[in-house]
């Protein structure tokens, strides 16, 4: 089964022709939606990205690593998926969504910018958004404890909580203590066409 490679990422980059920098964490780039300069971090060790200007709003431009690419280099999500992980890749991963953290794109050797973290509004839960451990919340945690090996005191250490409505998981994006955004899980398949034509299912949405 096709995986994640640091080796296949740094080639495509180093061979992509695009202007970028680099830390010990990250490759840093323009960002192709908002065209902020040095906005855009792709992290090494396993292709999370995301774009400081571009994360929240309607764009909400973070995620896996083929996404950013995609829009980098101008090619279909399918093509950057094929080359960075092979033909045979499937994706059941969690872990990522658990630990995603803003400063984990950061190097040691990076002076902070104050306004990445101050200008970030501190949200609110919308209020179909109900704590795991919640009776409401009971299908989500079937999904996370049965189909991820997620037990609830792991779900309740990291804050996750469950829209009935939609039927996902939530996974919050805070920065020292304060919610920033989130990303969600659907518990249930779901499927789409990429830009080459292919069906593909996945549990993420």
């Amino acid at each position: 089964m096709g995986t994640f490679s640091q080796d296949r990422l740094k080639d495509l980059i180093e061979n992509s022709g695009l202007s970028y920098r680099q830390n010990s964490r990250s490759y840093i780039f323009t960002c192709p939606l908002c065209s902020k300069r040095d906005k855009l971090y792709l992290r090494k060790t396993d292709g999370r990205f995301v774009c400081f200007v571009c994360a929240e709003g309607e764009g909400r431009f973070r995620g896996k690593a083929e996404f950013a690419l995609a829009a980098l280099f101008g090619w279909p999500v399918g093509e950057v998926r094929r080359k960075l992980y092979g033909d045979d890749f499937e994706d059941k991963t969690v872990d990522d969504l658990l630990t995603f953290q803003l400063y984990d794109f950061y190097g040691e050797e990076d002076e902070i910018v104050e306004d990445v973290t101050s200008t970030l509004p501190t949200l609110p839960w919308p209020g179909d958004f109900y704590p795991i451990d919640d009776p409401k919340s009971a299908r989500g945690l079937k999904y996370l404890e049965q189909e991820r090996g997620v037990p609830l005191a792991l779900a309740l250490e990291y804050g996750l909580r469950y829209c009935p409505p939609q039927r996902r998981v939530i996974f919050p994006v805070e920065v020292n203590g304060r919610l920033i955004g989130w990303q969600a899980r659907s518990v249930i398949p779901t499927e789409w066409h990429d830009d080459d034509g292919y069906c593909m299912s996945s549990q993420r949405s």
